[in-house]
């Protein structure tokens, strides 16, 4: 049982560099300190515009971009569009407690849309985390 318990949490961690972009700073604890002790690397950023300077300096440094969606100056779905003018390929998870009727018109490139509703478990933030990653 123990073996599979600590499969499972293998499965769901990781050793990248994730960007997390939150402007709660509360939650942006939060997140650096799951996606810590799951094995990643993190950069954290309270405005989407500390976001940009950190990509802006290393842009291949980050594997994913982690964005609430409502943030004042600059919403999730622009920052990834100003992102991925410095990285292209950049795998990108917004977090949103707001439904995803709102998100997906702001988004309608007809990609995807990787999107994590809040309120969620630690557990399903790492298990979302690691499907994009290996996306």
């Amino acid at each position: 049982m123990v073996t599979q318990i600590q499969d499972k949490q293998s499965r769901n961690s990781g050793t990248e560099t994730i960007l997390v972009v939150e402007d709660e700073r509360a939650i942006l604890h939060i997140l650096e300190t799951i996606l810590t002790k799951s094995g990643y690397k993190i950069v954290a950023a309270d405005t989407p515009e500390k976001a940009l300077a950190h990509v802006q300096k290393n842009p291949d440094k980050f594997d994913l971009l982690i964005t609430d969606v409502i943030m004042p100056g600059m919403n999730g779905s622009e920052l990834v569009d100003r992102i991925r003018t410095h990285k292209k390929s950049i795998k990108f998870l917004y977090i949103s407690g707001y439904t995803s009727d709102i998100i997906s018109d702001m988004d309608n490139d007809g990609t995807e849309i990787n999107l994590l509703q809040k309120p969620f478990s630690a557990s399903d933030l790492c298990k979302r985390v690691r499907e994009i990653l290996d996306a």
